[in-house]
């Protein structure tokens, strides 16, 4: 049987191995606290060697990390551009700087400028085109509070529906701002009723001023949206179709905006009974065709306004800013810009940044995940279990023999 005094004297071995480990422990902690304030690789430059703590450490991460973002955030943007634009080289580079300057001096930030870039690619603009139309669009969505998405696509597709060139994209976004704010239409109505009527009103020669005007004065009286656009289309079709009932009884058939304002005029005059309206423009588009032949001064006066709205769109847009939560929005955005500007002069060394705090952060954690309480403990456990064999009294010498030099090899 093991003694007394043997058991003490293992055990106390056992507890020097302890300490030894923590002892290691402890040397290895403060030799990673040394690397630490001399720095790592590309970091020790850019954050060690200003002698920052812990927590200034972590701050200026978290600011490199939010440079990353916004630069690769912006990089990623563009590269879209690139993809579906096809653009390349100087075409590229010039659609950069679009969205960069643009970024810089609107509501919206250089990235959303390229997501915007995005959906007029999407939508077949060339890369000229695409920065032809830009600004005016980003003005259309700040004045009307709509998304880049919705704005790109329905100015893009009023545009061409109307056969209009790129250079006439501010005429499109003004006449849309400029009716938001004299009648009942807004982005959802003006997009869903301009669907279906765009390609006929350009069919029979109106201009997008006088369609939009007629739009108006629907929904004022309640009737937008689809409605509107499919009943208007009905009656435009009518009165372009030289053998149309509609256009026997006025005598001609329309062709242009001007020749609408005196059809309707002339209609209001004569006077239509309900059944009248019905054979001539069907039951769906009665209540429409009633509407612009009672409010065809409305219209006339709707369309004369829209027809100066130059710069309405950006007016609409500079007022909205004009506020502390607008110049908020504006510093917001030029701060984005800086951003990607210090992520273009970072970029060069930010990959090995980038390496050398990934390392750091990797070392520090391998180092703190090691289970050392679990290793002592299993160490501890096994020494317990060696001692509980020499306690007992039917081993053979032998056995205990071979326990006592594990226990003087193991636990010195």
């Amino acid at each position: 049987m093991a003694s007394n005094t043997q058991t003490i004297k293992f055990n106390a071995k056992g507890v020097a191995k302890l300490k030894k480990q923590y002892k290691d422990l402890e040397r290895r902690t403060r030799k990673f606290e040394k690397s630490t304030r001399k720095g790592s690789g590309a970091l020790g430059g850019m954050v060690a060697k200003l002698g920052l703590t812990t927590v200034a450490l972590y701050g200026a991460t978290k600011a490199i990390s939010g440079i990353i973002k916004v630069g690769a955030g912006f990089e990623k943007t563009m590269s879209n551009v690139r993809a579906i634009s096809g653009a390349t080289g100087e075409e590229m580079k010039a659609l950069e700087k679009n969205a960069r300057d643009l970024g810089a001096t609107t509501v919206f930030t250089a990235t959303q400028v390229g997501e915007l870039q995005t959906e007029f690619a999407k939508l077949g603009f060339t890369s000229k085109q695409i920065q032809g139309v830009t600004k005016d669009t980003l003005a259309l969505a700040a004045a009307s509070g709509s998304d880049l998405a919705t704005a790109a696509a329905v100015a893009g597709q009023t545009l061409r529906a109307f056969g209009l060139e790129v250079s006439e994209t501010s005429r499109i976004t003004d006449t849309m701002a400029l009716s938001f704010s004299s009648s009942a239409l807004d982005m959802d109505k003006f997009t869903n009723s301009m669907q279906y009527v765009a390609p006929v009103a350009k069919q029979v020669g109106l201009s997008v001023e006088s369609t939009t005007a007629m739009l108006g004065a629907m929904a004022n009286a309640g009737i937008s949206g689809s409605m509107a656009g499919t009943s208007l289309r009905k009656i435009l079709l009518e009165l372009g179709n030289e053998n149309s009932k509609l256009t026997k009884k006025i005598g001609f058939s329309v062709k242009t905006s001007d020749d609408m304002v005196k059809a309707f005029k002339q209609l209001s005059k004569e006077g239509l009974t309900t059944a009248e309206m019905k054979d001539m423009v069907g039951q769906r588009a009665i209540s429409a065709f009633g509407i612009l032949l009672d409010g065809v001064g409305t219209v006339d006066e709707l369309t004369e306004s829209l027809k100066e709205s130059g710069g309405a769109a950006q007016n609409m847009a500079d007022i909205q800013l004009d506020n502390l939560t607008g110049k908020t929005t504006l510093l917001n955005s030029a701060m984005e810009g800086l951003g990607i500007s210090l992520f273009d002069h970072l970029a060069p060394s930010l990959n090995s940044a980038v390496t050398g705090m990934t390392n750091m952060v990797n070392s520090m954690n391998a180092f703190m995940a090691i289970p050392t309480s679990e290793k002592l403990e299993e160490e501890k456990k096994g020494f317990n279990n060696l001692l509980g064999v020499l306690k007992k009294t039917n081993i053979s010498q032998g056995t205990r023999n071979s326990i006592i030099e594990e226990l003087q090899k193991n636990y010195k």
